[in-house]
C-alpha cells in the first residue's frame, strides 16, 4: 500500500492531493486507500470521513459499483466503531462490507479481513462466520 520512499504521513498527503484533483465517482479509485492509510497512521477523523464518502458515492448493494470500495469503506467504519467501543456497530459494518456485487480483485484475492480479525479477538465468532 505504501511506497518504499514515503512515510505513511507523506503517502497520505500525496493521496489527498490526488483526491483533490479527482471528482465524482472517480474518487472511488482513491478513497479506499486514503481511508485505510489515514486509519493506519491514527487519523481516525479523516479515516471515518473518507470511509463515509465511499458509502455515499457507492451505496451498499449498488449493482453499478464494483463493491471493493464499499467493502473497504465499511471495514474502516467498523474499525473506527471498535475504537469507540461500539462492537454492535462494528458488527453491522462487517456484514455491510460483504453486501456488494464483488469485484474481480476481491474474487481473486479475497476480502480484507482486518475487521473480522478484530471482532474474533472480541469473541464475536457468530458474526464473523456470517461474514465469511
Amino acid at each position: 500500500m505504501l511506497t518504499k520512499e514515503n512515510s505513511p504521513q507523506k503517502e497520505l498527503l500525496d493521496l489527498e492531493i490526488k483526491l483533490v484533483r479527482t471528482g465524482g465517482t472517480m474518487r472511488l479509485e482513491l478513497l479506499p486507500q486514503v481511508a485505510k492509510v489515514a486509519f493506519w497512521i491514527g487519523d481516525i477523523n479523516k479515516a471515518e470521513q473518507y470511509a463515509m464518502e465511499i458509502l455515499r458515492l457507492e451505496p451498499v448493494g449498488n449493482p453499478v459499483g464494483h463493491g471493493e470500495a464499499t467493502h473497504d469503506g465499511s471495514m474502516v467504519l467498523g474499525l473506527v466503531a471498535l475504537l469507540h467501543g461500539d462492537t454492535e456497530r462494528a458488527k453491522l459494518h462487517l456484514l455491510e462490507s460483504v453486501r456488494t456485487y464483488g469485484s474481480v480483485y476481491m474474487r481473486m484475492i479475497g476480502p480484507n479481513l482486518s475487521l473480522a480479525s478484530e471482532l474474533l479477538k472480541r469473541n464475536e465468532r457468530e458474526v464473523v462466520i456470517d461474514y465469511l
